[in-house]
């Protein structure tokens, strides 16, 4: 008979005992390392995939921030030779060549005329004058400029004497302008009653009497024509 079958059975108790709490710490530890395995190897694919993802997110931060390659040649091609070679929109020579060959306006081809609002002016009273200048002949002609000799001027004599001048101390040249064939145009002056004559800052009422006055436009002067100051 074997020495096992001798044991008493509080030994065999003690073993299974032992054998039991040996088989739970194995299973313990067989769950405890299948855990940290688990957890090792996610980890793991969580740490390769994020370098990934934001790697990704770079390149397309990167991709959206560059400049639009395809938009850039056509841009520039739009100010390229191609577009400055269209016909179409190149300044048109004739426009400028027409106008640049309206002669200006001269006795030859412009009239003009000066009326006084009234024959006579009560004393104190201010006259006015109506100028009006027209091209008489078949072609425009060019009046204006910066000279104060193409505005209009207005010349008041008293006899042989000089009295006034409108651009000896306030000239008004003209903006240039065509003036077409058979056309007119017309401006009033206003006369303060003050002579210049003297000088513009020497000024003073002119005198009671008859005066003549010749308006010019483009140098081109009316007839005389008198008035009377009261």
């Amino acid at each position: 008979m074997s020495e096992d079958m001798d044991l008493p059975p509080e030994v065999y108790r003690r073993r299974r005992i032992i054998a039991a709490v040996a088989a739970i710490i194995i299973l313990i530890l067989l769950i405890v390392g299948i855990t940290w395995a688990v957890n090792t190897i996610q980890n793991r694919n969580t740490n390769e995939a994020v370098p990934s993802a934001t790697a990704t997110a770079e390149a397309f931060q990167n991709f959206s921030a560059r400049a639009d390659v395809t938009a850039s040649p056509t841009g520039s091609a739009s100010a390229n030779p191609s577009q400055a070679a269209d016909p179409s929109k190149s300044p048109d020579p004739s426009a400028s060549t027409t106008s640049a060959a309206v002669a200006a306006c001269s006795a030859q081809n412009l009239k003009v005329t000066v009326a006084p609002s009234k024959k006579q002016y009560a004393a104190g009273e201010a006259p006015s004058f109506t100028v009006t200048y027209t091209n008489i002949s078949k072609t425009p002609c060019a009046i204006g400029g910066d000279k104060a000799e193409n505005g209009i001027e207005l010349n008041i004599t008293s006899g042989a004497a000089q009295t006034y001048s409108k651009n000896k101390c306030a000239p008004a040249p003209l903006k240039k302008a065509e003036l077409e064939p058979g056309k007119e145009a017309t401006g009033e002056i206003a006369w303060d009653r003050k002579s210049n004559a003297s000088g513009c800052e020497k000024t003073k009422d002119a005198e009671k009497g008859t005066y003549s006055v010749v308006a010019s436009v483009n140098g081109v002067a009316s007839q005389a024509v008198n008035f009377t100051l009261a």
